[in-house]
């Protein structure tokens, strides 16, 4: 079986960057040119991407990494509410770090994707549309619910919820989604619920009064 898996590489940073701040990740340090360098950061993401490539590779699947990014979305400049209700708590040595990462990954011979103007999730569903029918399966390896749009014959979606990594497909789409979204949705639907109901997480408004109830109606 040919395999696409496809990494949302900002929340994977960003779930070993909270664990680490709130002192509850292992501090791994490497002698470098005689001083202590803290690789923490650096060892976890790509131990983790190395275990997705490894999970596939032990059954003999044929599988492809692609790393997506993040770069500064344009959004921003369309809209001045877009995520405004996120604050970038990275520091440049941070920077360093996803930048070290990405040139590392290259390296091991990944597509590593990062494009200015687009968001991470922006290069997943390009790819997506554009790859699906060259791979059996497509798995989106992110907990972001934006990503969940991008579900369809052979492509689904890893989520990383509750210590735990979920496959959200066509099957369980619509019973996930109804249950997260607290009003029915089916399959296909959840851009539409988006624009309707606005998105809190990424401070986008919908219809003033228009809610899980009224879009059930619908």
């Amino acid at each position: 079986m040919r395999l696409h898996a496809i990494v949302d590489f900002m929340y994977l940073y960003y779930k070993y960057w909270s664990t680490y701040d709130k002192g509850r990740l292992r501090r791994l340090i490497t002698i470098a040119n005689g001083e202590e360098v803290d690789v923490t950061l650096i060892y976890y993401p790509l131990k983790e991407i190395e275990g997705i490539r490894k999970l596939f590779d032990k059954d003999g699947h044929d599988v492809i990494l692609s790393i997506c990014m993040d770069s500064k979305s344009v959004r921003k400049e369309k809209d001045v509410d877009y995520k405004s209700n996120r604050q970038n708590r990275l520091s440049d040595l941070d920077y360093e770090n996803i930048n070290l990462i990405g040139q590392l990954l290259k390296d091991a011979g990944h597509n590593v994707f990062k494009i200015e103007g687009e968001e991470a999730d922006d290069i997943i569903a390009n790819l997506v549309n554009i790859y699906k029918e060259d791979f059996d399966l497509s798995v989106i390896y992110t907990p972001d619910s934006d990503a969940l749009v991008n579900i369809s014959k052979g492509v689904v979606v890893s989520r990383y919820k509750r210590g735990k990594h979920e496959n959200i497909g066509l099957r369980n789409f619509s019973g996930y989604c109804s249950e997260e979204f607290k009003c029915y949705i089916p399959y296909n639907a959840l851009l539409l619920h988006k624009v309707l109901c606005g998105d809190r997480t990424d401070a986008v408004k919908g219809i003033k009064g228009f809610g899980p109830k009224a879009f059930d109606k619908y």
